[in-house]
């Protein structure tokens, strides 16, 4: 039997590695774990190997989503496989310290170069060759709902880019998943009979390392998560709905292109990830941006 192929951003920690532990575990699947440290990725395939399904395999390569040069060039040696992706999981993402502004390879605020840039450049060389894409966003989207970081700002996209002068990491957060939502509007409207996407929230996950940034900040955050009553989630739970998303056949369990997928329930995202005119704008300056990286 054929096996699925799965890759995965961010596949070595948290949420992608249990995505991946799952999907491996799972009869007749390959997946290919990715990650910017090659001790950490080595480190995460020998776990799964020692659990895997013997009809499944797993393999690890560097990624690293801060550098566009090195995102073509992964793209590139990966066509040279002629394989295709099953499912692509873009669930790689940042978060930095709360004062502190730091900047990619290619001079691009981190948060926004990784969550969306790097993400952008790596699935768009790669749609001809994935049959769908799951990119993990999340609910502090909404501007419309009370959450502990501050709302999206998207008034200037190049400002955006390298990060707004009064720099706030909760603000570069939210922003960067409601651009990831714009991503998956605007490739859908550009390229309607291609790549089926879904985003997913898996909600806050306390028990993964994705704020370790934040150090003593990191307990406080989730407190005042609970306190709002907001959507929690485990590690195992939201990792495991991940796996299901990337294996299980859409159609079948209700799942439709371009929906929102919050823990394990389709839900609306906000009015301003609606606005079209800004996805496209948003689509039009990544590409201003991906182009000034690669010619320099």
């Amino acid at each position: 039997m054929t096996k699925q192929v799965i890759l995965v951003t961010g596949g070595n920690t948290g949420l992608g590695f249990q995505a991946c532990l799952d999907m491996a575990k799972t009869p007749n699947t390959h997946v290919i774990l990715t990650g910017r440290s090659a001790e950490r990725v080595e480190a995460a395939v020998e776990k799964i190997q020692a659990q895997i399904d013997p009809t499944s395999t797993v393999e690890g390569s560097l990624l690293d989503l801060g550098s566009l040069k090195g995102v073509q060039a992964f793209a590139t040696e990966f066509k040279k496989r002629d394989l295709t992706i099953d499912t692509l999981l873009a669930n790689a993402g940042f978060s930095g310290p709360i004062d502190n502004k730091l900047l990619t390879e290619d001079g691009y605020e981190m948060t926004f170069g990784v969550n969306h840039l790097g993400h952008f450049l790596l699935i768009t060389l790669l749609r001809e060759c994935v049959r769908r894409v799951v990119v993990v966003s999340s609910e502090v989207h909404n501007p419309a709902e009370k959450m502990p970081v501050p709302p999206p700002n998207v008034s200037d996209l190049e400002e955006l880019a390298h990060g707004y002068q009064n720099f706030n990491a909760g603000e570069a957060y939210s922003t960067s998943k409601l651009c990831n939502l714009f991503f998956v509007s605007e490739i859908l409207r550009r390229y309607p009979s291609g790549t089926e996407m879904l985003a997913y929230s898996p909600g806050l996950v306390p028990d993964t390392e994705f704020a370790r940034h934040k150090n003593a900040d990191t307990q406080a955050f989730a407190a005042r998560i609970r306190q709002m009553g907001l959507l929690t989630s485990t590690c195992a739970y939201s990792g495991g709905f991940m796996a299901r998303l990337c294996l299980g056949d859409w159609p079948s369990t209700g799942w439709k292109n371009g929906e929102f997928i919050v823990i394990d329930k389709t839900r609306d995202t906000s009015d301003l990830a609606k606005d079209t005119a800004l996805a496209q704008k948003l689509w039009e300056k990544s590409e201003e941006l991906v182009s000034r990286a690669l010619a320099a």
